[in-house]
């Protein structure tokens, strides 16, 4: 007689939080941990580069498939720009994805079918907004709980962003 042990799932290694910035020539995904609040990494494409080369599609995918990922509306943005960064789409498309999302509420499952990306499904993945009490803002909730600082993008979101070398 042989008995099956059924094989564990993979291990997650961290909780991090994970937040998205896009514009016309510059997407930012950061993921920061949770237990240490230390910034893990931050996975940027500048006018259609990845930034860091060490950035290839293989080590995004282990990053968000050996982590546990936390977000804020996470289902009907971060996840979706997620997706079409990862299924190779350039900056403007990120852009113009994000502001239909943004201006017309686009849902995820029209987003699949209006730019042919299909959503990463799987991850182990916490959308904070779900068991967020009232509809409001990241920054309403913030505010609420009395966080020490809140803060906007300090720039206009249609803005062309330049890299300024030597900059701090």
């Amino acid at each position: 007689m042989t008995i099956k042990i059924p094989q564990a799932p993979p291990k997650r290694n961290k909780y991090l939080t994970f937040d998205i910035e896009c514009f016309y020539n510059y997407f930012l995904c950061t993921f920061v941990d949770i237990a240490t609040g230390d910034v893990i990494d931050e996975v940027e494409l500048w006018n259609n580069n990845i930034v860091n080369s060490k950035h290839t599609s293989e080590y995004v995918t282990a990053l968000i498939t050996n982590n546990t990922l936390i977000s804020f509306n996470g289902n009907k943005y971060d996840i979706l720009i997620l997706s079409a960064f990862m299924a190779g789409k350039l900056n403007v498309e990120l852009k113009v994805m994000t502001n239909d999302i943004i201006n017309n509420r686009v849902m995820p499952w029209v987003f699949e079918t209006k730019y042919q990306v299909k959503l990463l499904s799987h991850l182990n993945h916490i959308d904070l907004i779900e068991p967020a009490f009232g509809v409001a803002s990241l920054k309403v909730y913030g505010a609420r709980l009395e966080f020490p600082r809140l803060q906007e993008i300090p720039t206009p979101i249609n803005t062309i962003v330049t890299l300024i070398i030597g900059a701090t």
